[in-house]
């Protein structure tokens, strides 16, 4: 004889971004607390979606377009190369035509 299976109202994103907020083991964190870092009013709330009892809410959809922004920006991170980001020539040139161009401008008032 087969089961029926329960039918999950809220979407896997929430479900998976509701358990990583939790953590697992010694690390787990209170509901309160994971409602508060997901912006969510209510534990109650975090509880029923982690469970499939209700439907994404509004601030959930929020805090998974928060996550994905979060999630696109941590992967399109590019390590810098090694070594100094400035060009030292080019500002040394620039300090020497502002250097001339300040003496112009000196000469200029003091006629």
């Amino acid at each position: 004889m087969t089961r029926n299976r329960k039918i999950l109202k809220s979407s896997p994103e929430a479900r998976r971004l509701i358990r990583s907020v939790i953590g697992k083991g010694k690390h787990k964190r209170p509901l309160r607390t994971a409602a508060h870092i997901l912006r969510l009013p209510s534990h109650a709330q975090l509880a029923k979606m982690l469970h499939g009892e209700i439907r994404d809410t509004p601030a959930m959809k929020a805090a998974l377009a928060r996550a994905d922004a979060r999630a696109r920006r941590a992967w399109a991170m590019v390590k810098d190369e090694p070594g100094p980001a400035v060009d030292v020539e080019l500002v040394l040139a620039s300090v020497e035509r502002l250097e001339r161009e300040l003496a112009v401008l000196k000469a200029l008032v003091t006629r």
